[in-house]
């Protein structure tokens, strides 16, 4: 008896515990639709894009030109958080015009009638983006293209962050009618820089800026 209860209470332990864990992950999609975006302040905002580890071939080959990588939706991101277990969720990546630089992209939208304004709350709304400040390492696969190793940073410089920003509502014409609505529907889109790992030289440097975000 004594065996089943403490079964039993290790049971409800992990139960909490992944439901606890998850509630962090909830902020995580980057929703397209009206209808998905009215949900983002809910428990279970997110979890269907939530899913196991990467798995699949690795891309060590160096890339000159990102244009191909650029997609709306649907990009699929390894996580690594403080409880040790990765997962992945699905954002956006943006290529910048040139194709040379790769981004990350997370939406902060307008909230819905009475609900909660998120959109000053950068990072901790999400809870992928405070991950990945903590942890810069990511493993990315973009359609079937393969499995990219990066290292994320937080942009600083303005002038590239409306550059990121242009490109992203290019992509998703649902979301640039909101810009170009009143301010109490506009979202906030915040990007993260992505560094291939198979550089010396940009590891070191992406390491840096991810230790120092505000320098």
């Amino acid at each position: 008896m004594k065996r089943v209860l403490v079964g039993v209470g290790i049971a409800v332990v992990v139960l909490v515990g992944g439901a606890l864990a998850l509630r962090q992950t909830t902020y995580a999609r980057v929703s397209t639709t009206l209808e998905g975006q009215s949900q983002q302040g809910r428990p279970w905002f997110g979890l269907a894009d939530v899913g196991f580890t990467l798995s699949g071939e690795e891309v060590t080959t160096p890339v000159s030109d990102w244009s191909f990588a650029s997609r709306p939706s649907g990009v699929t991101i390894q996580i690594n958080p403080w409880w040790g277990i990765p997962y992945t969720i699905k954002t956006s990546i943006v290529a910048s015009t040139d194709g040379k630089k790769i981004y990350i992209v997370s939406d902060y939208f307008a909230p819905p009638a009475g609900g909660e304004d998120l959109r000053g709350r950068f990072p901790e709304a999400r809870g992928w983006n405070r991950h990945i400040l903590r942890d810069p390492r990511i493993r990315v696969r973009i359609a079937d293209k393969g499995i990219y190793n990066f290292l994320v940073y937080p942009l600083t410089d303005r002038k590239e962050i409306e550059s990121v920003r242009r490109v992203f509502l290019q992509m998703v014409p649902s979301v640039r009618e909101q810009f170009d609505g009143p301010e109490a529907q506009r979202p906030r889109v915040h990007a993260f820089g992505l560094i291939p790992q198979w550089g010396i030289n940009a590891v070191r440097d992406a390491h840096a800026k991810a230790a120092h975000p505000l320098n």
